[in-house]
């Protein structure tokens, strides 16, 4: 464990500029030249080889080549066999290099699950380069699919045609976050009596978030008695998680009996009470469907994690009590649980200002935002979506544009561009009887004041993560790339940004008229 000295970095005297937030104060790190993978599959799970990519279903190695030669394909294989050839696309370089950008789907339907070797090998007119290989899980595709919309199943043909041929997801804003029930929770704090006694406020906090969920405690010996007195738990798991030289450890077959016996629970939650990492391990023997604990070390394999941290500034070691750290973890499964939605109704002070618009108090009109900052994140359908709500509803349409206005004209269509005073900009939104807008800031303004949203997502971040809050509905396209997080590299796609250029107005005009 590495521990944060007071020397290290210090903290600069008050009266000094931060060099880092002056233009210019962050320098751009210079490429080596090779194959540079951005993705390879999905999250990383623990194996028995060591922390490895996980494929399953559709998955997605997305990468560039940096090169002075040409490169007009890539080539995948797996365990030394070629599986798919792929075009490179030109992306954008600082200098004199080549810049072969390539995003390969291959469906994993016909590998075994296991550990395989998967290479990328580029190709050009001058031949064939050494490839970039790594060791990766195969896992069979879930018969129940993910929410992640980076989960894609296996399907007859090509992967592009499987992706093509998908429906968009039309999801509720309304989402939980960790599994719904919850009717069985994993406690673990394998620890000492002091570490039990001050974990009791949190694990009382979790009996008062779950009332109806069966609690287990895992504990050690040293803690059982406190943990059995308490009578917070409906039951206890005693573990043997000790060593002679002060680590904590369990052989082979004290971890398979713990297994099984933990699986018996089937368990909808585990959380790890303990900061320290060894315990955190513990986790993976659960069978859980939803792993939490504290931020330590290197654990991609945690649903979620916490971290609280407070720090003495003469010795840089820690100062925030563990029992306020505990509710403060514990605290968060509630607002993981529960949606804090908070919906401000728009002033009706404000209503004088639709007059300028031509809209009284009222009518019903929808507004459709068409902008982002993010350019590719521009839905390119709005054209035919006020098409479809003009000829199928009688709402009064208000199209906020960015750029030109290239979709229908009517006496009940308004374009408005350019920056608007932020009152009338919120009253129009706010009195709006639907908003339907790109994966952007008035979207969250609409959601707010409680205007129905329909929200278009690109696949570079989650829909979970920036899908508004309150009601509404989100919409976005599976594909094996999504979580791509190209916003500071929008030419490594590769894809040409099918994850939203390929949702159907048809289906967005479906969305709106469920809220309507």
């Amino acid at each position: 464990m590495r521990f944060p000295l007071p020397w290290h970095r210090p903290k600069p005297p008050s009266n000094a500029a931060v060099p880092a937030l002056a233009a210019g104060g962050a320098r751009a790190r210079r490429l080596r030249s090779g194959i540079h993978l951005r993705r390879l599959g999905g999250v990383p799970v623990a194996t028995p080889a060591g922390v490895l990519p996980r494929l399953r279903g559709i998955a997605a190695i997305r990468g560039f080549c940096l090169t002075r030669r040409p490169v007009e394909q890539v080539e995948l294989l797996v365990d030394g066999r070629v599986v798919r050839i792929s075009t490179t696309v030109p992306g954008d370089t600082a200098d004199a290099r080549r810049k072969a950008v390539f995003n390969i789907w291959h469906d994993f339907a016909d590998v075994p699950p296991g550990i395989h070797r998967v290479t990328v090998r580029p190709r050009g007119a001058l031949g064939r380069w050494a490839g970039r290989s790594r060791r990766v899980l195969v896992e069979a595709a879930p018969d129940d699919p993910p929410a992640s919309d980076a989960f894609v199943p296996h399907g007859p043909g090509d992967p592009e045609t499987v992706v093509a041929a998908l429906p968009s997801e039309v999801r509720s804003a309304a989402r939980a976050v960790l599994p719904e029930p919850v009717r069985t929770i994993l406690l673990v704090r394998a620890d000492q009596l002091g570490d039990v006694a001050v974990s009791v406020p949190a694990v009382a906090h979790v009996r008062r978030l779950f009332p109806e969920a069966r609690l287990v405690g895992l504990v050690t010996a040293a803690g059982a008695d406190l943990a059995r007195a308490t009578g917070l738990f409906d039951e206890l798991v005693v573990a043997d998680f000790s060593g002679a030289d002060g680590r904590r450890v369990l052989d082979a077959s004290a971890q398979e009996a713990l297994r099984q016996t933990l699986a018996a629970h089937r368990f909808d939650l585990a959380v790890d009470l303990g900061e320290g990492a060894q315990s955190r391990l513990l986790l993976l023997l659960s069978g859980a469907k939803f792993l939490f604990g504290f931020r330590h070390g290197d654990h991609p394999w945690l649903s979620a994690a916490f971290e609280l941290n407070g720090r003495d500034p003469d010795n840089a070691l820690e100062v925030l009590p563990p029992a306020r750290k505990l509710l403060a973890l514990t605290d968060a499964l509630g607002r993981m649980r529960h949606q804090p939605a908070t919906m401000l109704p728009a002033p009706s002070a404000d209503l004088p200002l639709l007059a300028k618009y031509g809209l009284r108090p009222g009518e019903r009109w929808a507004v459709l935002h068409t902008g982002a900052r993010f350019a590719p994140s521009r839905w390119p359908g709005f054209p035919a979506l006020a098409q479809a709500l003009l000829d199928r509803t009688d709402l009064d349409l208000l199209v906020f544009v960015d750029e030109a206005w290239d979709g229908p004209r009517h006496p009940r269509l308004r374009v408005v561009a350019g920056h608007l005073p932020f009152p009338e900009f919120d009253a129009l939104i706010g009195h709006a009887a639907l908003f339907v807008g790109n994966d952007s800031g008035p979207k969250h303004l609409a959601a707010l004041r409680g205007t129905p949203v329909v929200s278009l997502h690109m696949a570079r971040l989650n829909w979970n993560e920036w899908g508004q809050e309150g009601d509404g509905l989100i919409v976005s396209r599976r594909v094996p790339c999504a979580g791509c997080n190209v916003g500071d590299q929008p030419d490594e796609c590769g894809r040409g940004y099918t994850c939203i250029r390929a949702i159907e107005p048809e289906e967005v005009f479906a969305a709106a008229m469920q809220l309507l």
